[in-house]
């Protein structure tokens, strides 16, 4: 059976012309093997491996192509990456594109116009998105920056930023510990940082992306909620962790909102569409 439908098969020559041969678009036409395809309830994405694609990374969404199928429309945009092209199907606005939509009869055009209000809203929705991941992502690293900075500052840093009394102890002592307590906890803080930036494509790609988000984002959250009650069940519950953190104050709650905060932008970032976490 054919792995590309037909009106695919229009949508693919039509944005690729430029940068696929003849040669090429006949060979997807002519594929037969089985393709990833994932449904996202207002679109899909559907993947296919060949040799002979390129390697090279590209994101073609011009010329703008509609797709209609009964009063549903719809727009492609294709990406090229490691021999592989994903064909993205969306509707506007969140509008919800029926599960067989690619078994239905589906009429394209080439539009010379643009879609104005739906797509803004669309577009809108992602940046909502990313610049809550971003905003995460800037958080970490300030919070890996001050983690630094700190044992410069002495030992009432530490106690200003809520580190044990025990450890603030060791920093008057003298003793190694507490920096490199401090350096081991920047250091995590810089991974969360560029997992962040990782998921946005502001850097390269890191093993995991997905699992890193998400197992960030639920660290992250569960520290955002879990401080406040846990200090209010046992005022001392968290001595050995936090030396702030003996009561309900200012400090926990701007640090729980922030965790909190930080959290839900990681899982949105672990929500992101497989293609945008991967462009």
């Amino acid at each position: 059976m054919q792995t590309l439908r037909d009106f695919e098969i229009d949508v693919i020559r039509t944005k690729c012309r430029s940068v696929l041969s003849p040669e090429q678009l006949d060979s997807l036409a002519a594929l037969t093997a089985p393709a990833r395809y994932e449904y996202t309830g207002c679109g899909y994405y559907l993947t296919v491996a060949h040799p002979l694609l390129p390697s090279k990374k590209q994101t073609l969404s011009e010329p703008m192509i509609v797709g209609t199928s009964l009063d549903v429309e719809c727009g492609f945009v294709v990406f090229l990456r490691n021999h592989e092209l994903v064909l993205e199907c969306h509707t506007w606005d969140e509008q919800e594109l029926p599960a067989g939509f690619r078994d239905q009869s589906v009429v394209i055009r080439v539009s010379k116009g643009t879609f104005t209000g739906p797509q803004m809203r669309k577009t809108s929705t992602l940046s909502l998105r990313d610049g809550w991941l971003f905003a995460a992502g800037v958080l970490a690293s300030i919070g890996a920056l001050l983690h630094v900075a700190v044992p410069f500052g002495g030992p009432a840093w530490y106690a200003f930023l809520g580190a044990p009394p025990g450890l603030v102890a060791m920093a008057e002592s003298g003793s190694l510990r507490p920096m490199l307590t401090c350096f081991a906890i920047a250091a995590v803080l810089v991974v969360f940082g560029v997992y962040a930036f990782s998921g946005l494509g502001l850097v390269r790609r890191l093993p995991l992306l997905r699992l890193g988000l998400a197992a960030i984002g639920i660290a992250l959250v569960v520290r955002g909620l879990a401080f406040v009650p846990l200090v209010l069940w046992n005022p001392r519950v968290l001595g050995g962790l936090c030396g702030r953190c003996d009561g309900v104050n200012a400090f926990l709650l701007v640090t729980s909102a922030l965790c909190l905060f930080a959290g839900i932008g990681y899982a949105m970032g672990a929500a992101r569409p497989r293609v945008q976490l991967s462009a």
